[in-house]
């Protein structure tokens, strides 16, 4: 048992020798690393961004017509009245499926009409009107009018009140009942509206040039001169559903009762029925409950008293001869501008002038065609004079008003 004891002891000496031979410290340090053993032996180097492949990690850009477009379609499926894109609001005008059948109507029946490559070409550009924003009401305009206007300062103070009234529930302007202004010729009263609601979202009808209502609602497209009426175009130009539609001289509305003017605009000027206002040409229900219809007349008796009743009648007056002394010198200065000649032109009317101007019995209208007469005439006649700029002359306004337009005072012999 010795014997084998010893043995297993002199083997195992032996061959811990041998892995001690093996193993020792020089074997481990004479181990050189070969290059070619792959990449899954050495530390991977840190990603580098690759500019060339920049969609899949860039955060894309918002694209407007892509979202405008998104949200018209889901308006549309859904019938909302209304949604919010891009900062705006946008009100629904029409149904776009009834307009659809509309057009597809018109693109099946092409001898019906006379003019119906126009009608389909018409139809087309309210592809995408069915949902328009609303413009914002330019409150510093009124500011402006309150010194331009010192003898309509009531049809002032009932515009702020009504852009108070919107402000309220932060919505851009629309009157909450349609407005007349009435009062003599030559006052103001469409040059305050113009001034007012000024821009492309102001149109203009001039009823007594109009023959029928059709300038309003439109021609059935069964005519040979058929068109569209003044509302529908006015959507379609100016991408608003809140636009300000002037009615100018509506006392001189004429016409055949069958199609009077003033009885075309009876369903614009109640919310309920103007909600379904349809333009016989176009033949498809509109929105036209947003509009901001305002008027002008003379005299209030050649007005039906139907629609009378649906106005707000606000009572315009004449000037007084300080406020034409105001309103003069407040045109003058819009001529010096509008035509460039601040640098021509002093700008301070002579006294001479000012006072045959103010005292005649011409109206605030023809004072503007009269001044600029007056300019072009001191243009021609003017002196060489450097350093001093141009003044009017009395003299040479006597040509342009006659004597007997000029007031006489009330005086004693």
């Amino acid at each position: 048992m010795a014997s084998k004891s010893r043995l297993g002891e002199r083997i195992g000496k032996r061959i811990g020798k041998r892995f001690e031979e093996m193993f020792d410290e020089e074997s481990f340090d004479s181990f050189d690393y070969d290059p070619e053993v792959p990449e899954a032996f050495e530390e991977p180097e840190a990603f580098d961004y690759d500019p060339e492949v920049p969609e899949a990690f860039e955060e894309p850009e918002v694209d407007e017509e892509n979202e405008f477009q998104y949200c018209l379609e889901e308006a549309r499926a859904t019938g909302c009245e209304s949604f919010s894109c891009l900062g705006k609001t946008f009100y629904r005008i029409f149904d776009y499926e009834e307009y659809s059948n509309i057009l597809a109507k018109a693109e099946g029946e092409r001898e019906k009409f006379f003019h119906r490559e126009r009608r389909e070409r018409i139809l087309k550009e309210f592809s995408d009107k069915d949902y328009l924003p609303q413009v914002c009401f330019d409150s510093e305009s009124l500011k402006a009018a309150r010194t331009k206007f010192p003898n309509l300062v009531n049809v002032i103070d009932h515009l702020e009140d009504e852009v108070a009234f919107s402000a309220i529930g932060n919505h851009p302007l629309t009157l909450s009942q349609p407005l007349l202004l009435l009062g003599p010729s030559g006052c103001g009263k469409t040059q305050l509206l113009q001034d007012v609601f000024r821009g492309r979202f102001c149109y203009m009808f001039d009823c007594a040039s109009a023959n029928a209502g059709w300038g309003l609602t439109g021609s059935e497209p069964l005519w040979h001169k058929a068109h569209p009426g003044i509302v529908a175009k006015t959507f379609l130009n100016s991408g608003v559903c809140n636009y300000c539609l002037i009615l100018d001289e509506l006392d001189k509305a004429r016409g055949d009762d069958r199609y009077s003017i003033q009885n075309a605009m009876t369903q614009l000027l109640e919310v309920e029925s103007a909600k379904h206002f349809r333009d016989l040409y176009l033949e498809f229900e509109m929105d036209a409950s947003r509009l901001n219809i305002v008027a002008t007349a003379n005299y209030e008796d050649p007005i039906e008293r139907h629609i009378l009743d649906r106005f707000m009648v606000v009572e315009c007056r004449e000037p007084d001869l300080n406020e034409r002394e105001v309103i003069i010198r407040s045109i003058y200065l819009e001529l010096l501008k509008a035509r460039q000649l601040t640098t021509v032109f002093s700008k301070k009317l002579p006294p001479a002038v000012l006072d045959r101007l103010v005292q005649s019995r011409v109206s605030i209208r023809k004072v503007k065609g009269i001044l600029q007469k007056l300019m072009a005439r001191t243009l021609r006649c003017k002196k060489e004079a450097k350093g001093q700029k141009l003044m009017l002359s009395a003299e040479l306004l006597d040509d342009l008003m006659p004597e007997e337009q000029t007031r006489k005072r009330i005086g004693f012999i």
